[in-house]
C-alpha cells in the first residue's frame, strides 16, 4: 500500500506541474525553434518523464490486478463469496487441528471478516478507483 500511495501521489505532483510547466516548455520551444536554436532537452526530457509515469502506471496497476485476483470473490456475488470464505475456513481449522496454523479460526472469525473487508478490502478498492481515475476521490457522494 505504500508504495502505490508514492506512486499515486508522485504521479499527480507531476501531472500539476506538467500542466502547467508543458505549456512553458511549448512555447520555448516554439520560440526558440522559430530562431532556429531548436530546444531537444525539454522534448526529450518530458517524453522521459510521460515514460516513466506509464511505466509506474503500468507496475501499480498489475500490481493491484494481482492483489484483488486473490481476493475477488470479495467483489462477487454473496453465494461465492460465502462458498470461498467457508473453504478458507475449513482450511484454517483442518491445519489448526493438525496443529500446523497459528490460530483457531472459530474463535472471532466473523469480527476477523469485517476487519479484512473494512481494512484491506475497501482500501484496495478506493485504490483501485485512484489507478482508473487518476486524482479522482474515491469516497462518492451518495
Amino acid at each position: 500500500r505504500g508504495k502505490f500511495d508514492r506512486v499515486v501521489a508522485r504521479m499527480e505532483a507531476e501531472a500539476a506541474l506538467s500542466s502547467s510547466s508543458s505549456l512553458f516548455h511549448q512555447d520555448r520551444g516554439e520560440a526558440d525553434a522559430g530562431a532556429g536554436g531548436g530546444r531537444r532537452g525539454s522534448g526529450e526530457q518530458l517524453s522521459h518523464q510521460a515514460a516513466e509515469e506509464v511505466r509506474l502506471r503500468t507496475e501499480a496497476t498489475l500490481e493491484h490486478v494481482l492483489l484483488l485476483a486473490d481476493v475477488g470473490h470479495c467483489a462477487q456475488d454473496y453465494d461465492t463469496f460465502l462458498r470461498w470464505n467457508r473453504a478458507f475456513f475449513q482450511e484454517c481449522s483442518e491445519n489448526y487441528d493438525a496443529g500446523k496454523g497459528d490460530f483457531d479460526p472459530r474463535a472471532g472469525w466473523y469480527d476477523g471478516q469485517i476487519g479484512f473487508m473494512e481494512n484491506y478490502i475497501m482500501p484496495l478498492a478506493e485504490r483501485c478507483e485512484r489507478l482508473i481515475v487518476p486524482g479522482g476521490d474515491a469516497r462518492r457522494e451518495k
